[in-house]
């Protein structure tokens, strides 16, 4: 008996400071805890499929002329294709994953983020309809980020000084994916109705959201006609 007693009262003080820690052993914690997680989501943004054709990669933004730029530093720059020049293809990106942390996360949201909008009018011939279909692995509708401003403005939109938008967006219902430790996850998603109802420069960021936090890729230009 006198044993067993002595049995459970050794192990009550383990288990107390495993339930209650003092400072010191909740800071060793909470560092062993980040330490599982380190690294990060890194992004590889490519045109998808559905915008080989009609849009391009540049290397740096299209010129404006009767607005600021955009005082940010973009990784990347992706405009309707001059020569094509179509009216009515919306950009579609080809995503790609790779996870530099140490252990699993599992991905179950992810979606595009509108950090800054701007616009200029610029004289073109007519564009020309393309009549395509589109599918994607997933799909988030633009909404009607034009007429909104239009409407606050009380006229036609020709120009616009660039503004933060922070305009986020996520795929409804998307699949569910566990992304283990140095793996990648590729889908493809298509911004719809992201030229009818956007200004013609944006910047961008796509994200994808685990149990633990938000990922997002660097900051992306798009141009539009």
């Amino acid at each position: 008996m006198e044993m067993a007693i002595a049995v459970i009262g050794s192990l009550i003080i383990p288990i107390l400071l495993w339930l209650f820690p003092p400072e010191p052993l909740r800071r060793l914690f909470k560092f062993k805890k980040r330490q599982d997680k380190v690294g990060s989501l890194r992004f590889l943004v490519r045109l998808g499929d559905l915008s080989n054709d009609y849009w391009d990669e540049v290397d740096k933004p299209s010129v404006v002329n009767a607005i600021k730029p955009f005082q940010k530093d973009c990784s990347q720059f992706f405009q309707v294709s001059i020569a094509k020049f179509v009216n009515d293809v919306d950009p579609s990106f080809d995503i790609t994953i790779i996870s530099e942390l140490n252990s699993p996360v599992v991905i179950h949201k992810l979606g595009v983020e509108i950090e800054s909008i701007a616009h200029e009018m610029k004289p073109y011939a007519e564009a020309q309809a393309a009549r395509i279909s589109q599918q994607a692995s997933y799909t988030i509708v633009i909404p009607d980020v034009r007429t909104d401003i239009e409407s606050k403005l009380g006229r036609f939109l020709r120009l616009l000084e660039p503004e933060s938008l922070n305009m986020s967006l996520a795929v409804v219902r998307p699949d569910i994916f566990r992304l283990e430790s140095g793996s990648t996850f590729r889908y493809e998603l298509l911004l719809k109705n992201y030229v009818a109802h956007m200004p013609n420069y944006a910047i961008v960021h796509f994200w994808v959201e685990t149990q633990d936090q938000r990922y997002t890729s660097d900051s992306i230009h798009i141009f539009t006609i």
